[in-house]
């Protein structure tokens, strides 16, 4: 969501990070939320740090929430500023959104206390591998005599903050020491909650790295229903049957969603679901315009999406970058220019150190899939693909690890492919792609074959996870999941397994059995809880006070 567009109440919430390693590979090191001990906090937080980066990745709507606390801030008498870090080097007066240079002037002849929001680490990239460090050292130099009492908040996407390199820069030009007792006096530092200045808090001496929390189903169903979407529980679940959870978590993408979802009253699977934000996006430019057909066009993303998948190489090249691997390789019947528009798109990020990726892994390797089903239509090219695919290792067919992301995609578009890839690991259907739009009988089989595989401890658990399960979880297939359970009724893994899909696909007419399961104390802990959560949440007014009164029985010989 951008700050032009809609307007909804979201209260947005941010976790904390581990620190980066002190080695000189911690640049290249994702940045990971760290849940030991700590819970994700709100702006009233946030604003409470004197130098904090928040990281978010594309569409999730950080430059909106910068732009909208600065505003806030602004409108309750701070001194706050929104400036874009792409404009601090070169035209300073002219950097402010939120703000101007005589409020900044005024502030820095006063005594008071500045929030200063600056966007984004990622597009000052996109003109100088260099625009980032030189646009904080001429900020650094405008607030030099004042920066004790400067807040400051940076926004970066996560692929354009290196962990070690720009932590330390930012501590070397915007250091931050508290007030000492004699600067403020006894009594005002004490009430500061200062007692020895030579032990600060670490946050209040260090740059903080925060990740800007995901919308969870109440920020989606309010996005939603500010929108005027209909039937909006019935969009939830569709949205977690058709495995677009990850796109519905960030509001550009959202917004995508909620526009299929009002015309169409649905969103077509998750396979149709792509292909049309795909097209939508390639539709952003005039192909017309530059006489190239739409076909090709797609073809190209396909390539592109395949040269990654081969390579291993994520990083696509633009224009004066020696980094990634050169797209015109693989579109040699390409103009440059031409190439140089379609990575502009929104299928893929803004260039950061003249380098692209594509913004969605599912899409990345659903047109990589479609390429590699091109050539495995062509009679010539199909052995040399299959063995890329599937090999031998020690007498035993395994799936490629490198190409394994593909499958889920791959064996949907190729029946030769799917029969042998489940034969070696079922589960391949499900931990991505679009399962659900498989024939029923197919998806029956695949399902016996997962449940057998977990029952026997065969499984590599990548069907085990809730997206996994969603993904399998529908009605029609309600009668063969009353069957394994009833097959499996002694085995729990097998049960804990049955009663999330029970539970994820609503599954009611196998709840009489999951209530025997959830009321005997003998099972498995994991198995009863799966049982429980399918009845409470699926079951009617009469089978949850059953279950209920049960739960609150005492045990045998307890009062």
């Amino acid at each position: 969501m951008t700050a032009a567009g809609p307007t909804v109440p979201l209260v947005r919430r941010f976790s904390p990070t581990f620190s980066p390693s002190e080695d000189e590979g911690a640049d290249s090191e994702s940045v990971h939320p760290d849940f030991f001990g700590k819970s994700s906090s709100g702006w009233e937080v946030i604003e409470e740090k004197r130098r904090c980066v928040i990281i978010a990745d594309a569409g999730a709507g950080k430059t909106y929430e910068m732009l909208s606390r600065a505003q806030y801030s602004a409108a309750r008498g701070r001194y706050a500023f929104f400036i874009r870090i792409e404009n601090l080097s070169e035209a300073f007066e002219a950097a402010f959104d939120v703000g101007d240079v005589e409020r900044f002037e005024k502030w820095l002849e006063s005594n008071e206390d500045a929030w200063f929001f600056l966007d984004s680490v990622d597009e000052a990239l996109l003109q100088d591998s260099l625009a980032f460090e030189e646009a904080m050292r001429s900020f650094a130099t405008r607030i030099a005599d004042a920066r004790e009492r400067a807040f400051v908040i940076i926004s970066s996407r996560s692929y354009a903050w290196r962990a070690r390199t720009d932590r330390q820069l930012l501590e070397q030009l915007l250091p931050y020491e508290p007030p000492k007792a004699e600067e403020i006096g006894e009594e005002g530092y004490e009430e500061a909650g200062q007692t020895d200045s030579s032990d600060p808090s670490p946050s209040a001496n260090s740059v903080e790295v925060v990740l800007l929390d995901d919308l969870d189903d109440d920020d989606i169903r309010m996005f939603a229903a500010h929108l005027g979407a209909a039937n909006i529980e019935e969009m939830m679940q569709e949205i977690k049957r058709a495995g677009l959870s990850n796109q519905s978590a960030r509001p550009f993408d959202l917004l995508g969603i909620l526009a299929k979802w009002r015309s169409d009253r649905q969103l077509g699977g998750r396979l149709g679901y792509l292909r049309h934000d795909i097209g939508a996006q390639l539709d952003e430019i005039d192909w017309a315009a530059r006489a190239i057909d739409p076909g090709k066009v797609h073809e190209a993303v396909r390539r592109i999406a395949a040269a990654v998948i081969l390579t291993g190489e994520a990083e696509v090249r633009f224009a004066g970058s020696e980094r990634g691997f050169d797209p015109m390789e693989v579109l040699p019947d390409w103009l440059e220019e031409n190439v140089l528009a379609l990575l502009g798109c929104s299928l893929f990020t803004d260039a950061v150190y003249g380098v692209v990726r594509f913004r969605h892994r599912d899409i990345r390797e659903l047109l990589a899939a479609e390429w590699f089903a091109g050539r495995l239509a062509e009679p010539e090219q199909r052995s040399e693909v299959e063995t890329l695919l599937i090999r031998e290792k020690y007498g035993e067919r395994i799936l490629t690890p490198r190409f394994r992301p593909i499958l889920p995609w791959l064996v949907l578009l190729d029946d030769r492919i799917r029969r042998e890839a489940t034969a070696i690991r079922p589960e391949i259907a499900v931990e991505g792609g679009d399962v659900a739009s498989l024939p029923v009988e197919e998806r029956r089989t695949l399902l016996r074959s997962i449940v057998e595989q977990i029952a026997h401890g065969d499984d590599d658990r990548g069907a085990r996870d809730n997206d996994a399960i969603a993904r399998i979880a529908q009605d029609d297939l309600s009668s063969d999941v009353a069957a394994l359970i009833e097959q499996n009724a002694e085995n729990d893994d097998a049960l804990f397994f049955l009663g999330r899909l029970v539970w994820q696909g609503q599954m009611t007419d196998c709840l009489t059995l999951l209530l025997d399961i959830a009321s005997d104390r003998s099972r498995g802990l994991y198995a009863r809880i799966a049982a429980a959560r399918a009845v409470f949440t699926s079951g009617s007014q009469e089978q949850r006070d059953s279950l209920w009164d049960s739960l609150l029985e005492a045990p045998d010989g307890q009062e």
